[in-house]
């Protein structure tokens, strides 16, 4: 459960809140636009992850005893956040107070830097605020974080709260240890950084699988923000990336797959000089990753899957798509289950893939589009008609992209599920992601009409799938400028995130341009 947590909650959290465009969890509203707007990955999924970093601090008694003791003296009153804090702080006798109000007050959170390990073990660590983009740090910005370390041999080990931008942390189990794994467990929503020279220790960790499920997940996800930031080699971000093959574990399979489309969608999104780059990765993380894992949990449900299984088949399934568009093996049985569930086989396209599969449809035979169309409007579930529509998204041709959108405006579609169609589109090819902006540029009325006044959430997905997907400052000038002509007061925030976004993709592309990326892939490719 907490794996999912991790992957899932925590790193959206992670995500948004390395943007400058982010928010503390408490913030003050100035006017009615700003509610929705603050209602977001910041409030919901920060707010979940510094809550389990109080459980992991406290401990299970203590959190369990002070959440009592808060409602009993509350139930019939109001309280305030502090009030909890409080409640917290006396069950366990910790500094509660003072270090949650550094987690919810501030904007941001820390990387927590491990300098180097000492003869005898002490860690020599520091902390500074991190931003996606590898800006210089906020000097003023500090956490009191709780400090917890693992090596293969001691496993999970509480070391204290470091308050302070540095401490050097007696460790003794560190002692001539490969790597220490700071934040073990991902009790913490912050990132870790470690000297180069122990990346190789840990891609080895990931291939034995010594390292618990949560810990592969963080490492993993550290590791991608970390190049991204250009704090890491990208090369050396590629060897933990690919140190995953072979890796069974479904909760780590959905972080894997988040960073694999991640980094596709970068180097889709960026101009010419990334073709070879892309194309060697996507090839590379096919062969290595993707088509592995799909021939292994297979197309077709059994019955004794276990829930995360199920869920792994859909996911890696999902990401055909994006990896093995021109296999024609894959194109081949993608059609052929369509065709059986077209007949009236059902079994042969499980709901968690059904997108997948339309889309890979389409991929072989444009010709189909109408197909696919049918089964939108006979369908008699919704999430079966949404999965149409996402399917749509992936049309091929410039003209049946915009009878894709155009279908997505009129009132065949349901107001709440009309943006799959963009947001599919904007993610199936470069030509795919500039028409679905240049329609949702040329039909910006009709978009306000059809979501009308009230619906800001709705917009906000609606940018997203219009505006995303590039990786340049050509693109992000071009967004800015349309939305000063265009303004959305209540979409704001979410317009500069996207912006921020687009920025940090372009810095990253350059950053992938200089390191030695295109030769390890080329050498990772022909060594098999």
């Amino acid at each position: 459960m907490w794996e999912q947590f991790i992957t899932d909650m925590q790193g959206r959290a992670l995500q948004l809140d390395a943007l400058r465009s982010s928010h503390p969890i408490q913030v003050p509203i100035k006017n009615a636009e700003e509610v929705e707007q603050v209602f977001d990955a910041i409030s919901y999924c920060k707010g979940g992850s510094v809550v389990r970093m109080v459980h992991a601090v406290v401990g299970e008694k203590d959190f369990v005893g002070g959440l009592r003791a808060y409602m009993k003296e509350f139930q019939y009153g109001n309280a305030t956040t502090d009030d909890l804090w409080a409640a917290w702080e006396k069950a366990s006798g910790k500094p509660v107070r003072d270090m949650m109000n550094n987690w919810t007050k501030q904007t941001g959170f820390p990387v927590l830097e491990l300098e180097k390990v000492k003869a005898d073990g002490s860690l020599v660590l520091s902390q500074r605020r991190f931003f996606a983009d590898g800006a210089a740090d906020d000097a003023a910005a500090t956490w009191t974080v709780p400090l917890f370390a693992a090596t293969a041999a001691s496993g999970e080990t509480s070391l204290g709260l470091m308050p302070g931008k540095a401490a050097t942390v007696a460790f003794g189990g560190a002692a001539g240890a490969p790597y220490v794994k700071l934040n073990a467990g991902q009790h913490a929503p912050l990132r870790c950084k470690y000297p180069d020279a122990m990346m190789p220790a840990f891609a080895e960790a990931i291939r034995r699988r010594e390292l618990p499920p949560a810990d592969r997940i963080g490492l993993l996800s550290d590791a991608a923000a970390l190049s991204r930031a250009g704090d890491l080699d990208f090369a050396l971000y590629l060897e933990i990336l690919f140190a995953f093959e072979g890796e069974d574990d479904a909760t780590v399979w959905s972080q894997v797959l988040a960073q694999l489309l991640g980094l596709i969608k970068t180097l889709r999104g960026a101009d010419d000089r990334c073709a070879g780059l892309y194309a060697a990765f996507k090839k590379l993380a096919s062969a290595a990753l993707i088509a592995p894992t799909v021939a292994s949990v297979g197309w077709d449900p059994k019955d004794e899957d276990a829930h995360l299984t199920k869920k792994l088949r859909g996911e890696v399934i999902s990401a055909l798509p994006s990896f093995c568009d021109d296999d024609a093996a894959v194109l081949a049985e993608a059609t052929r289950r369509f065709d059986l569930f077209k007949a009236g086989d059902k079994d042969a396209l499980p709901a968690e893939y059904q997108s997948a599969a339309y889309k890979l449809v389409l991929a072989a035979d444009a010709g189909r589009y109408a197909e696919v169309k049918a089964l939108y409007d006979s369908l008699p579930l919704n999430e079966e008609r949404k999965s149409c529509l996402v399917g749509l998204g992936a049309a091929p041709t410039p003209e049946l992209r915009d009878a894709a959108l155009d279908l997505a405006l009129s009132e065949d579609v349901k107001l709440q599920d009309f943006f799959y169609v963009a947001l599919s589109m904007h993610g199936s090819s470069v030509a795919a992601r500039d028409h679905t902006w240049a329609h949702f540029r040329e039909n910006f009325s009709k978009y306000q009409a059809k979501i009308g006044d009230p619906g800001s959430s709705l917009m906000d997905a609606v940018v997203t799938g219009a505006c995303s997907g590039y990786s340049s400052e050509a693109a992000a000038a071009e967004i800015v400028a349309f939305f000063d002509a265009n303004p959305l007061p209540r979409n704001e925030r979410k317009i500069s995130q996207t912006v921020e976004a687009i920025k940090s993709s372009a810095k990253y592309v350059e950053t992938i341009l200089q390191s030695d990326a295109q030769a390890w892939l080329d050498a990772k490719l022909k060594a098999r």
